[in-house]
């Protein structure tokens, strides 16, 4: 699942993790074409090569269980004034492709 891009809407929770991943696609919910649109989109690219999903399953680590836990830990350490706000680790590992 970490190396396979996904399509999701932009009403999902995981929409700035498609974007930040710069794989796959967003498209606006309920838009039935945009939807059509984002999965041609997906299925003309055409398979990622075998560098391309290691590359991307690398970047997916920022969305596992160790990355998830410190996170929230850094969200409660700002929540009591202990800290700046931190910035979701998805966002701070953006892929350029």
């Amino acid at each position: 699942m970490a190396d396979t891009p996904a399509v999701r809407s932009d009403a999902c929770g995981s929409a700035g993790v498609a974007r930040a991943a710069g794989i796959g696609g967003v498209f606006p919910s309920g838009d039935v074409d945009a939807l059509r649109g984002e999965l041609e989109q997906v299925a003309a690219r055409g398979r990622l090569s075998a560098s391309e999903r290691s590359r991307l399953s690398t970047w997916a680590q920022c969305l596992g269980a160790d990355a998830g836990a410190d996170y929230l830990l850094r969200i409660h350490r700002h929540s009591q004034g202990d800290g700046d706000r931190p910035m979701p680790p998805w966002e701070a590992n953006t892929v350029s492709w």
